[in-house]
């Protein structure tokens, strides 16, 4: 042992006590005085460090084919597993909850524990309803020199094994492994820096009892710093009570989180959190809508927060409806109703988010030239351009709202339609008007821009500014488009087969260019049988700023075709970049630096 730690120990020792141990430099056998004094600096400074375990559970060798997952309890020192194993009582004093745990990437369990001592680990499958499986008796012996006993393990059927893959002890740090991750949606690229939002499971609420079982979320802001090429992130504080979902298999009565679209405005970026209960009784479900927060935060100090409870302002209503809302004209317009009742719904404009003294007032049903606007779900067909907000109503017309919330009715056409059985659909952005057009004749379909600065009347589409016509079989629509001043991407599902092709449309000459798909990422080691796959939706999970594409994506994986994607829950989120939408990096992990 180095004399400077030696010496450090004495001095802890003499300051705290004036009675200290008296020891031989000698004893090092394991129940010495000495021994003991540095198992109590190591449990004096036991927060620094904590174990992880890696645990394979397998059914006759191979991965279980349904979710799997493991909740981990903390016992007395003297306890042993029955002989007849029964799923423990969460309310029993014998056990203290510590955690839960979905089988992650590799089909494996990730547990990690901070204190020695003896712990019951319960696994299980959820198939229809939910099967306890058995349980396990561990040990922790040792932090700084992680040791592991493992003391019984019974388990109901006879080729499910339980095999211990690897400890290692980690030094607590904000980069550590995030215990797993449910979802990652774009927020957009504002003054320099990509932003996403992301839930990740919190292992301290997974619990299950009988047929129910309680999965616990945390979220996060994360986002891309062009200029420093880091990844940040910060956790939204306090909001546990929006982030526990509890399912009933006999039921489904869970507790959802919907997040609405984001809102930029001069420097703040504005995010609504919906808290709604949905029970489902024999095909019947009701939707109770609970807390609604407003989170909002400057992109230049991404880290602060401020997060707002509000109130909806209609008499009786409680529901926020995301999709409809919008920003307009310096106002927030959107739909509020009750309990997502269609017949209660009421247009609403506020001039502060809903916070508390904002001037709020409702538009009415009785305008329902404006009912036109809200009540759609894809962006690109309600967008903004030049001081208006234009809505697509199908059958080559379109409705335009202006600053002074009076409306105005237009056509659009195209110069050359490609045959007699040509549908269109007008889709745009602040910089281009966009023509989508396909004919069921020929199954072809193509993409034209224009640069008109209409608000009302016929907006033509010249052939010269058209994609050359691309043959589709079954199926062709619209999928997504994101946008900078100078060019957007565009994405076209084609007979609904993953990846989807993308287009590059360059505003200044209106000239189309078909790039690749986003390519499919190899990140981990080759691991037999297994397969990574990603969600392919570019409105979702890009941004675009003038320098590049920037797409992230939750790992899907499965261990062979007959299961389904998703049914191991990945442990980190990859990304990958492109300038020009051809040329990709290679796919990274996230490994945000967190607050």
């Amino acid at each position: 042992m180095p004399l400077f730690l030696k010496r450090f120990i004495l001095a802890i020792v003499l300051l705290s006590n004036a009675n200290c141990l008296v020891f031989k430099e000698s004893e090092f056998d394991p129940n010495s005085d000495f021994s003991n004094l540095l198992k109590l600096f190591a449990y004096l400074n036991r927060k620094t460090y904590e174990v992880t375990l890696e645990l394979s559970y397998r059914n006759a060798g191979v991965p279980m084919a349904y979710q799997t997952f493991v909740t981990v309890a903390a016992v007395s020192e003297n306890f042993e597993l029955p002989e007849i194993i029964e799923e423990r009582i969460l309310d029993s004093p014998d056990y203290r909850h510590i955690s839960g745990h979905f089988q992650s990437e590799k089909a494996n369990f990730n547990i990690t524990l901070a204190t020695i001592g003896k712990y019951r680990l319960d696994y299980y499958t959820i198939s229809g309803g939910i099967t306890f499986h058995g349980s396990q008796l561990i040990e922790i012996t040792d932090i700084l020199n992680p040791n592991i006993n493992i003391l019984s393990t019974k388990l109901k059927i006879s080729d499910h094994s339980i095999t211990l893959i690897g400890i290692v002890r980690n030094e607590l740090s904000d980069k550590r492994l995030l215990p797993g991750t449910e979802g990652i949606e774009s927020i957009g690229y504002y003054d320099g820096k990509h932003y996403f939002y992301g839930s990740f499971l919190d292992p301290s609420k997974f619990t299950v009892h009988s047929n129910r079982y309680t999965v616990g979320y945390f979220s996060k802001i994360v986002w891309f710093d062009e200029q420093t090429s880091i990844w940040e992130s910060v956790t939204i504080p306090n909001a546990s009570s929006l982030e526990v979902i509890t399912i009933d298999t006999s039921t489904t009565d869970e507790i959802l989180i919907s997040l609405s679209k984001p809102f930029y405005q001069d420097g703040r970026i504005h995010i609504y959190l919906t808290e709604v209960r949905r029970i489902n009784i024999a095909g019947n479900t009701t939707e109770n809508f609970r807390n609604i927060r407003l989170i909002s935060f400057a992109t230049g100090n991404s880290k602060e927060l401020l997060i707002e409870n509000i109130s909806l302002r209609g008499l009786g209503k409680n529901a926020l409806i995301d999709s409809n809302s919008f920003l307009f004209s310096g106002e927030f317009i959107y739909v509020e109703n009750e309990n997502n009742v269609a017949s209660t719904e009421e247009y609403r404009r506020d001039n502060n988010f809903l916070r508390n003294g904002s001037t709020n007032s409702p538009i009415g049903n009785s305008t329902p030239d404006f009912t036109y606007f809200p009540g759609i779900t894809l962006a690109e067909s309600i967008f903004s351009r030049n001081g208006s907000l234009f809505r697509d109503l199908g059958g080559s017309q379109y409705r335009s709202l202006n600053s002074s919330f009076a409306t105005v009715d237009g056509t659009y056409s195209h110069q050359v339609n490609m045959d007699a059985s040509s549908a269109f659909n007008l889709y745009g952005n602040p910089y281009k008007f966009l023509l989508f057009e396909s004919e069921t004749n020929n199954k072809r379909y193509r993409i034209t821009a224009s640069n008109s600065d209409q608000t009302s009347g016929n907006i033509l589409f010249e052939a010269a500014n058209a994609t050359s016509p691309k043959n589709y079989s079954s199926a062709i629509s619209f999928y997504g488009m994101v946008f900078s001043s100078s060019r957007s991407f565009i994405s076209i599902n084609v007979d609904n087969t993953e990846p989807y092709p993308l287009i590059r449309l360059n505003h200044s000459n209106n000239q189309f260019t078909d790039i690749s798909p986003i390519p499919t990422a190899r990140i981990e080691e080759s691991i037999p049988n297994f397969q990574y796959e990603f969600s392919d939706s570019l409105k979702d999970q890009c941004t675009l700023s003038e320098i590049k594409l920037l797409c992230v994506y939750q790992v899907r994986t499965q261990y062979s075709p007959n299961q389904s994607l998703g049914t191991y829950r990945s442990t980190f989120y990859v990304f990958t970049e492109s300038t020009d939408g051809t040329n990709w990096n290679q796919y990274q992990k996230i490994e945000p630096v967190n607050n």
